[in-house]
């Protein structure tokens, strides 16, 4: 069968490429909303399981970033590099989240 000849709403061709607008989505801009697609912001969770060293919280730090471009309020924690007194922190935070978005950074505090 020559599908080029089907003309409904039921099919589509498998090469063919939808832009569906789904109401309460939105994407984040440049490469990482590439990579993370559309997000509905009531039911997002992220989960990063890769092998150690492999850059978690450098992404992590990336989407905080790009979560708080889009008006939203973000935080994060990060219990690998000891906190905001570690210089590694520190320079990720600064290498990774803008000086205007680390004003609106929330991060856990070191615990005594």
């Amino acid at each position: 069968m020559d599908v080029s000849i089907v003309d409904n709403d039921l099919f589509v061709q498998a090469t063919q490429k939808e832009k569906q607008n789904v109401p309460g989505t939105f994407r984040l801009k440049g490469e990482i909303g590439k990579f993370m697609q559309d997000l509905q912001r009531y039911r997002l969770a992220i989960a990063l399981t890769v092998d150690p060293h492999a850059v978690k919280s450098e992404f992590v730090k990336q989407l905080v970033n790009a979560f708080i471009d889009e008006g939203l309020t973000c935080g994060f924690f990060d219990l690998e590099q000891g906190g905001l007194y570690s210089k590694d922190t520190r320079a990720s935070i600064d290498r990774n989240i803008t000086k205007t978005n680390q004003k609106k950074t929330l991060c856990l505090r070191r615990s005594s």
